[in-house]
């Protein structure tokens, strides 16, 4: 009996989301197409095709977002990953580590490890269907640095003194890989 109520609860609570949902977007319609009225009512001899389109994007350049729902940012990614293992290695500068492994589409293994600036880090990855994405954390702030390659290698910038991310993802299936960092 129990089980039948709280089933019933789930479902009135869904059909409240979705119908404040749909009244919020009905909102948002109706103050777009005032909008667009109150653009296209300008008297048409004065005004270029250009003028309009400034009119029409007036409130988005001075910082306002009408009817907007998400927060775009300047870099986007082509695709997530389901991070499945993080892992804090510790390289010894001047011999090759070898890191051996496999990793599943869709899912990506991290290898974190320490950095200082003026070093030159070498990483390539062996397996037909693996590559991997290095990241320079600089504390709060993160910079991917290659984006799906094979092979990488970079001197530490000056200012640099954190952590280098290097996150193993599939291309196809499942992956058997090997991993090789160099410090120097």
């Amino acid at each position: 009996m129990k089980r039948v109520l709280i089933s019933t609860a789930l479902v009135l609570a869904f059909i409240c989301l979705v119908f404040a949902q749909t009244a919020q977007m009905a909102q948002t319609l109706q103050s777009a197409q005032t909008d667009r009225q109150l653009i296209d009512s300008r008297p048409a001899s004065d005004t270029t095709a250009a003028d309009k389109v400034d009119a029409l994007l007036a409130p988005w350049s001075q910082g306002n977002t009408p009817g907007a729902r998400s927060i775009v940012t300047e870099s986007v990614s082509a695709q997530t990953y389901n991070r499945v293992g993080e892992k804090t290695v510790k390289p010894i500068r001047g011999k090759k580590l070898v890191l051996t492994g496999v990793v599943r589409d869709g899912d990506e293994v991290l290898y974190r490890f320490r950095a200082r600036a003026g070093l030159r880090v070498t990483a390539r990855v062996f397996g037909r269907d693996a590559d991997f994405t290095v990241y320079l954390n600089y504390g709060l702030d993160v910079e991917a640095v290659a984006r799906d390659t094979k092979s990488w290698s970079l001197t530490m910038p000056r200012e640099f003194n954190g952590h280098c991310e290097i996150a193993l993802h599939s291309t196809y299936k499942l992956a058997d890989y090997r991993l090789e960092i160099l410090v120097k």
